[in-house]
């Protein structure tokens, strides 16, 4: 079939939370969650940009816990990407709404492309990579509890190490979305 890409966000939303909230329960004490989610445009290694479904979730004590999730489909080519990372985000010096945040991230990557051969068929190749996670975020409040968020987001891959089949090594997105605030 198709690329899904509700179902592929909807399961890695599902790992998110229990990443988040498994954090929480070892937390020693209560913190504020921010939970949000955007549209965006990914390119991954080269000038393409695909739309992709961005969604956080942030914890006070500087967690930020990011998901996006694209899929790209033409007659002979399928991709589905979904980029996780864990990073430290904090204010910058100064600023009231401008954050930025580093940690780890991966890459796992879907890879279908049809009619490789005289024969018509098809090669599926799965990927994985890990790498260095940054972002910068302008953060403003819109009310009490919630919040418009524009971010760059991006996921370097160290030479060397192994890179998504038909993908260099970075990744980066931009997005505008909505967090509420719990």
């Amino acid at each position: 079939g198709g690329i899904n890409l509700v179902s592929l966000h909807l399961r890695g939303l599902l790992i998110f939370a229990s990443i988040t909230f498994s954090t929480l329960l070892f937390s020693a004490q209560a913190h504020a969650l921010e939970l949000g989610t955007s549209a965006a445009l990914l390119t991954q290694g080269g000038e393409r940009a695909v739309p992709a479904i961005h969604s956080w979730m942030q914890i006070s004590s500087g967690l930020l816990i990011g998901l996006t999730n694209s899929g790209v489909k033409s007659d002979s080519f399928a991709q589905q990407s979904a980029i996780l990372h864990t990073s430290y985000v904090t204010l910058l010096p100064g600023q009231k709404s401008i954050q930025a945040n580093m940690g780890l991230g991966g890459i796992l990557s879907r890879t279908k492309i049809s009619n490789i051969s005289d024969s018509g068929n098809s090669a599926t190749r799965f990927s994985k990579a890990a790498g260095l996670a940054f972002g910068l975020h302008w953060k403003p409040m819109l009310s009490q509890n919630i919040s418009l968020r524009f971010s760059w987001n991006a996921l370097y891959v160290p030479a060397g190490w192994a890179v998504t089949y038909l993908v260099f090594g970075h990744s980066q997105s931009v997005s505008l979305g909505l967090g509420w605030t719990l």
